[in-house]
């Protein structure tokens, strides 16, 4: 499949599902503290969730290192 296929699949899988959304058959969501889907109203609240995830993920990992690196010594 050259390039230009796979951008052309591309942008008709996106287009596919933003017809999708646009209908109500799908719809955004984040994982909630129950761990259950939970419908976004707004792409900030994916932006803001993302931000957290991110966040505590670097925090986790700069806490392994400190600790790899400290029993190293």
């Amino acid at each position: 499949m050259t390039e230009e296929q796979k951008e052309y699949e591309a942008n008709r899988l996106v287009n596919a599902i933003d017809q999708l959304q646009r209908s109500g058959i799908i719809q955004p969501c984040r994982i909630g503290d129950d761990g259950r889907p939970q419908p976004v109203e707004h792409i900030l609240q994916l932006q803001e969730e993302y931000q957290r995830n991110n966040h505590s993920s670097n925090k986790q990992r700069r806490q392994q290192q400190q600790q790899s690196d400290s029993d190293s010594d």
